[in-house]
């Protein structure tokens, strides 16, 4: 109270003495260093950062900003009412015991592109308001059972860029109003049973980048408000029939640079509200009918980069909302009839650098022409050197329309590539036979 009594006297004194003072000279930064003022003294004459090589105090819109640099350790002077704390970029190697305990206030703590390699177990407690936590880009390897139980606020949890290797059970109890955690670039191997649990408000998971080999069963229990799970550039070989089952409300799947083989039934089960699914560059090389058949709201599906041969018949059985389907960079040279079969809203197929020569009309029977946009050839792509004569149903697609060639399929000319140097706009077609391939 005396400090405000204080300034307040000093700009009762400055308007007492302002008629005997030409108003030019009233500086705007006079007044603003007054507001200043009230507010460092209103918050505590202890508060200020008096050290300006080392920190910054920032007031916004109701918040108390303090920045931190050039430091080895947690500084133990961290005002009591800061809502937004920043030690990014220092060389911070540990978080002792309760060294935030008297930060209550505190939503945003952030400690990226630091050298953290522990975190005593008590480390966070106090931090009762905390909803953004970041340490992303540390050495941490371990994560202590107990740690965030104080976090009851916490939304979003970076841990990211990190030697994580193994996540226990149990380490992220206490936080059911997380809606996102990345733990993406770490050496992840095993998540234990349990390790999730208590995750009710998760929306997003991220696991990318790390050296994951098997999605079990259970693993993702009590996750049922997940919206997207990525698990991209790992080493997965094996998905236990039933791993996915809790994620009923999940949107997003992303599984590119894995190392599966084969896709089988059971693998993708109770996954309905799925709306894309990205399992590219891998080593599939089979997928067993009926695979996909409970995803009725998958919109995109990516298979490109894998080693897929033969499409069979009903290997896309269930696929009603199907729009895109990639099936670039494959090996696949036969398509059967039925391949692309309950694909009633598809309105893209790429099937670049693969090693088909011809397609058999059969094969687009019934398949909706808004047009349909086929991926067929690349400008400098060796392989699909097409038999051109025998696509000459396709011309006439084309010439009305109904079939378009994918944008990325020539820079020039959106047309296949023929072999032999032959010419596609030269191509001599007749018209008998060619209407019945229309739906």
């Amino acid at each position: 109270m005396f400090h405000v009594r204080v300034v307040i006297a000093v700009i009762i004194r400055s308007k007492r003495y302002s008629n005997h003072i030409p108003s030019t000279a009233i500086s705007p930064l006079v007044f603003a260093t007054v507001a200043l003022l009230v507010v460092a003294l209103v918050h505590g004459s202890n508060t200020a950062c008096t050290d300006l090589d080392k920190c910054k105090d920032e007031y916004t819109n109701g918040e108390y900003y303090r920045r931190y640099w050039g430091l080895t350790g947690v500084p133990r002077d961290i005002p009591a009412q800061a809502t937004l704390v920043d030690l990014d970029g220092n060389t911070i190697t540990s978080i002792p015991a309760e060294v935030f305990s008297h930060l209550s206030q505190c939503t945003v703590l952030e400690m990226k592109f630091n050298l953290i390699t522990s975190i005593d177990e008590q480390a966070l407690r106090g931090l009762d308001s905390i909803q953004e936590l970041s340490l992303f880009s540390n050495k941490i390897s371990a994560l202590l059972q107990g740690m965030f139980t104080d976090l009851k606020n916490l939304n979003h949890l970076e841990l990211g860029h990190n030697q994580i290797s193994v996540i226990p059970a149990g380490v992220f109890t206490g936080l059911e109003n997380l809606r996102e955690l990345r733990l993406l670039h770490n050496s992840i191997f095993t998540i234990h049973m349990g390790a999730l649990s208590g995750l009710s408000s998760l929306e997003s998971l991220e696991l990318g980048d790390n050296q994951i080999t098997v999605v079990p069963l259970g693993v993702f229990t009590g996750l049922s408000g997940l919206r997207m799970l990525r698990l991209h550039h790992n080493t997965i070989s094996t998905i236990e029939s039933g791993a996915f089952s809790e994620l009923k409300n999940l949107n997003i799947l992303e599984m590119e640079g894995n190392q599966l083989s084969a896709l089988h039934v059971g693998v993708f089960t109770w996954l309905g509200n799925l709306k894309k699914l990205w399992m590219r560059e891998n080593q599939i090389s089979s997928i067993e009918k009926d695979t996909f058949v409970e995803m009725e709201s998958l919109g995109e599906l990516d298979l490109t980069g894998n080693k897929l041969s033969i499409l069979e018949a009903g290997i896309f059985t269930g696929l009603y909302n199907l729009t895109n389907l990639h099936l670039s960079n494959n090996e696949i040279t036969q398509i059967e009839k039925g391949a692309f079969h309950s694909l009633y809203s598809i309105t893209e197929i790429t099937l670049y650098q693969n090693k088909l020569t011809t397609l058999n009309p059969d094969v687009f029977v019934n398949l909706p022409r808004n047009p349909l946009s086929l991926g067929l050839s690349l400008p400098a792509d060796g392989s699909n050197r097409w038999d051109c004569a025998s696509l000459c149903w396709l011309t006439h697609e084309q010439h009305h329309s109904t079939v378009t060639f994918h944008p990325r399929t020539f820079s020039s000319s959106l047309h296949p590539r023929c072999a032999g140097g032959g010419d596609w706009n030269s191509l001599e077609c007749g018209d008998a036979g060619w209407t019945q391939y229309f739906p």
